[in-house]
């Protein structure tokens, strides 16, 4: 199943759409690489959802986080 989500890096948002089998690290691994965001670093590692209020860890796919459609995932730098 896909979900649609907003992830929020470097102040910027940027609407995704993703399977929910897929670990959150890759989807925002794609969109850095796409976008030339962090270049020569890793991404943030932890990222807080909105519609939780709580701090969900990248090496989870979006179904075991349980993010949602209409979710916004803000990275914690």
């Amino acid at each position: 199943m896909y979900l649609t989500f907003t992830l929020r890096l470097r102040e910027k948002g940027y609407d995704i759409q993703a399977d929910s089998n897929l670990p959150v690290e890759k989807a925002v691994q794609t969109l850095c690489e796409s976008m030339r965001l962090y270049e020569g670093i890793s991404p943030p590692a932890l990222y807080k959802s909105s519609q939780q209020s709580r701090v969900i860890s990248s090496a989870f796919t979006f179904e075991q986080a349980k993010i949602q459609n209409g979710d916004i995932l803000a990275a914690i730098e």
